[in-house]
């Protein structure tokens, strides 16, 4: 298990010569078809041409507008993150012609002030953070100073990432109405599934209970790590605990139809050719009433 592809993405041909499999929070558009390497989540590839039609269809045009609505984004300068969102980003434009106009912004990672890059995108409907880390939450604290009206969305690795941060950043009614999207469950979530994730986190962490139930790391931690259980389960139910190798934990993976109350089936058959597991987004909002985030659409896929 990694937690990103980026960490052994050099040694990717080595997984398949050794037969060990490689397991990561999200997958890569640069090993998302290599042989033994596996994402859980889809890749900011896949997810940069989500929101772009998510925006468009089921945001936008759900309103009755029918100008094509104007998508700010600010990322860091040129890495393999911002790389795999805007390749997705244009992914996105191309499936929805004359749908949107996209205007995108780079700022670096040690960057505290962000007077231009408002000034640049605050005639956007829709402003899109990628950057990771400290100027995420920063950028969006200037921007609502400097008046922005628009509706601001999160990578699900910006914001997200760095949420404890956020929160000191930002209050409740400024982080009111922030869209990210998201592949795992939420608190919110009323099935078993849920149910079991919250017994657990009362009986392991009781004492962080209440402040990690704010967050999403808890859900993202708990659903990986029952995925991964599964699959070893299934090869050992396969093959006998004391045979499991790396080809049989890779032979599960391949055969793998997980369901999982609230989820759509996880597994490979759903992903259009790729190595993800489990390649669903939804949208959640951040809403200051409970101070939680929300589901506000249905499990939806582009690959």
């Amino acid at each position: 298990m990694v937690y990103s592809v980026s960490m052994v993405i050099g040694i990717k041909g080595q997984f398949a010569e050794d037969r060990i499999p490689a397991i990561s929070f999200t997958a890569d558009p640069q090993s998302r078809q290599t042989e033994y390497m596996y994402g859980v989540a889809p890749d900011y590839n896949v997810e940069g041409e989500y929101l772009i039609t998510y925006l468009v269809k089921d945001w936008w045009e759900t309103k009755g507008m029918t100008r094509p609505i104007k998508i700010g984004v600010l990322s860091q300068p040129s890495s393999a993150t911002t790389e795999a969102f805007w390749g997705g980003f244009d992914l996105g434009i191309a499936a929805n012609p004359g749908k949107c106009e996209v205007e995108r912004v780079t700022a670096p990672m040690t960057q505290t002030a962000f007077v231009s890059e408002v000034a640049t995108l605050s005639d956007n409907d829709v402003i899109i953070i990628t950057i990771p880390g400290t100027p995420g939450p920063l950028f969006m604290k200037e921007a609502l100073q400097r008046g922005y009206q628009g509706r601001f969305v999160s990578s699900s690795a910006s914001l997200l990432g760095v949420w404890t941060l956020t929160q000191s950043l930002l209050t409740p009614e400024q982080l009111d109405g922030l869209i990210v999207p998201h592949s795992w469950a939420l608190w919110e979530d009323d099935n078993e599934f849920v149910t079991q994730m919250a017994s657990a986190l009362e009986e392991h962490r009781g004492a962080d209970a209440a402040s990690l139930k704010k967050g999403t790391t808890w859900e993202t931690g708990w659903t990986t790590a029952y995925i991964v259980a599964s699959i070893l389960r299934q090869a050992a139910d396969a093959v006998g605990a004391e045979n499991v190798n790396g080809e049989a934990i890779r032979d599960a993976i391949e055969e793998m139809a997980l369901e999982i109350p609230g989820f759509k089936t996880i597994g490979l058959a759903a992903s259009g050719g790729f190595n993800i597991l489990q390649p669903y987004y939804r949208m959640v909002e951040y809403k200051a009433a409970d101070d939680s985030f929300h589901a506000m659409s249905d499990w939806f896929t582009v690959a």
